[in-house]
């Protein structure tokens, strides 16, 4: 699963532009989920949040341009990392470089 969490997350950051409540409406919804997983115990809990991110990801790509896209993947970047870092601690994976 520890791809997995890689791969939601950046699919996190490239749904950004899909969203129409604009730059703090997704930033705050990207942070709602960075604190759910980061409150995770465990793997189950982790998976659980995982899977909201992404379902929700998949629901806001649907109209998505890719240059919307570009726009706000660095910016999203520290969400994405911390997203993964709390993912990983609750998987008990060790932690990466």
């Amino acid at each position: 699963m520890r791809r997995n969490s890689i791969t939601v997350s950046i699919v996190l950051a490239l749904s950004a532009a899909a969203c129409g409540g604009g730059k703090p409406a997704l930033e705050k919804k990207f942070e709602q989920f960075k604190q759910q997983v980061c409150a995770c115990k465990d793997e189950a809990c982790a998976d659980a949040v995982n899977k909201q991110a992404t379902e929700y990801t998949i629901s806001a790509l649907k109209d998505m341009k890719e240059s919307e896209i570009a726009k706000l993947v660095d910016k999203l970047e520290p969400l994405e990392r911390a997203f993964n870092a709390c993912y990983e601690k609750a998987a008990g994976h060790p932690p990466r470089d």
